[in-house]
This record gives structure tokens, C-alpha cells and sequence, in this order.
């Protein structure tokens, strides 16, 4: 870099090596400080491996008028980390949020699914694996289990601004990426277009074609890829319930 520094004047020729080192260590602390701190105004205080891992190519997003709008998005471009991220919760309301989730994360226990979260407890994460829903290589919804699968989170949809229900869909790696890409948006797209004709309301529905590069196993066996064939239902806590926790 020395090369872009203007010339020093005679002031600065005593430094010695050990000071300019020390200069530049204090000036690196300085640009990492103000890179974490731009992170964390940005929202993107999610774990950091769950956030290296996703990077989706496709988004629905649902108007509140209810017409839908079709966003295709670069492959890098983080849309969905973007949701599940968003809104920031304050950090003064962040353990009652967390103790809120905490409590539908029991009941969706209760219910038999496989319930993890992120974002520090904040959001949930149900896994559903596709076979559940989808013959191998089509995407139809079976309909009776499809229904037995999602109905129970219509429920977060009933109340606009409460939450917001992002679905994820995985594949694992058999086939070239073209074809597992759109496998996974067509899926994707079956699994809104069921809560579309379903839920009350879908303006906080959102959902995404992950493809086979999110793998939570390696694709060696094949339980290994039955288990990366799954469904992500992310269920963040929107703007409303934010506010009515705050106003507690």
C-alpha cells in the first residue's frame, strides 16, 4: 500500500520500524471494529456458519395487495439470510423474544417435528424431509400429507406482522446443479402455492429454492442425502410481535 501514500515529510523520518508496525496493527483494529459494527446495524446477527452456508438463487415475495411478485436474484445475493435476520430484535427485548419462541418451539415439539432455531433462540427452524411431501424427482404436493405437514403453521400467517414463515427447499447433489436448482424452486414454489390457497394470509410468507449446495451432511450415503433432501420452515418473529413484546 506504501506505494499510494504520499511522499513523508522530513517530521516522520525518525519512526522507527517497531512504531510503524504498531501503527498498522492499531490502524487493522480499527477498520475490523468499524467492519463488525457495520454487520451488526446491518441485522446480520445470525450464527455466523448458518449464515456462510446460504445463498439462494430465487425469491417469491408476497405484495400486500396479494398480487405476487417473482424477484430473481444473483446467486451470492443474500435475500434469504436478509430475511431470516430481519427485523432486529433490540437488544433489551431479546431474551423475552427468545422465551416467546421458546414456547412455540414446545408446542411444535409436542406436535413430532424436528424443531431447531438460530439468531440466538430468536428463530426457529422446523426440518421437514421432502420425501414426506414429494414423490423422488417430481414436484407435485402429495396432498394428504402435505396438509398433515403444514396446516399447523397456517396459524403464524393468521395475524399479518406477527411473523414471518420463510421456507427453504434443499436437495441433495444427484444430478447436475441446473437440474437440482429448479427442482428445489418448483418445490419451493408448490409448498407457498399450498399456503397461498390455505392460510389466511400470506404477505409474511416467503420461500426459496436452495438447490444442493446447502448440505447439512455430506452427500456420501444414502441416508446422508435423504437427510439433505428437506424442507426449512424459518419462523422469525416480525415487527407486531416486537412491538406488543416491548409494550409488556
Amino acid at each position: 500500500m506504501s506505494e499510494h501514500l504520499s511522499k513523508p515529510n522530513s517530521n516522520m523520518n525518525h519512526l522507527s520500524k517497531n512504531n510503524r508496525k504498531y501503527t498498522y496493527l492499531y490502524m487493522s483494529r480499527i477498520f475490523k471494529a468499524l467492519f463488525i459494527a457495520a454487520a451488526l446495524i446491518s441485522g446480520f446477527n445470525a450464527d455466523a456458519q448458518f449464515l456462510k452456508r446460504l445463498k439462494p438463487s430465487a425469491a417469491t415475495v408476497k405484495a400486500n395487495n396479494n398480487k405476487k411478485q417473482v424477484v430473481t436474484v444473483d446467486p451470492d445475493e443474500p435475500l434469504l439470510t436478509t430475511d431470516i435476520a430481519t427485523p432486529v430484535v433490540p437488544d433489551k427485548l431479546a431474551n423475552a423474544i427468545k422465551a416467546s419462541m421458546m414456547q412455540q418451539a414446545e408446542s411444535l415439539h409436542h406436535l413430532g417435528y424436528d424443531v431447531k432455531s438460530t439468531r440466538n433462540g430468536q428463530v426457529l427452524i422446523v426440518t421437514i424431509p421432502v420425501e414426506k411431501m414429494f414423490a423422488p424427482n417430481e414436484t407435485g404436493l402429495q396432498e394428504v400429507y402435505a396438509r398433515q405437514l403444514l396446516e399447523p403453521f397456517c396459524a403464524y400467517l393468521r395475524t399479518p406482522g406477527r411473523y414471518k414463515i420463510v421456507l427453504a427447499v434443499h436437495t441433495d447433489d444427484t444430478g447436475d446443479p441446473a437440474y437440482t436448482e429448479k427442482l428445489s424452486d418448483q418445490r419451493a414454489l408448490a409448498v407457498s402455492q399450498w399456503f397461498e390457497q390455505n392460510a389466511e394470509n400470506t404477505s409474511s410468507l416467503r420461500h426459496y429454492g436452495i438447490g444442493s449446495g446447502d448440505p447439512l451432511v455430506p452427500n456420501t450415503t444414502r441416508r446422508n442425502r435423504a437427510v439433505n433432501r428437506r424442507l426449512e420452515i424459518f419462523i422469525v418473529p416480525d415487527v407486531d410481535l416486537i412491538q406488543n413484546i416491548n409494550s409488556k
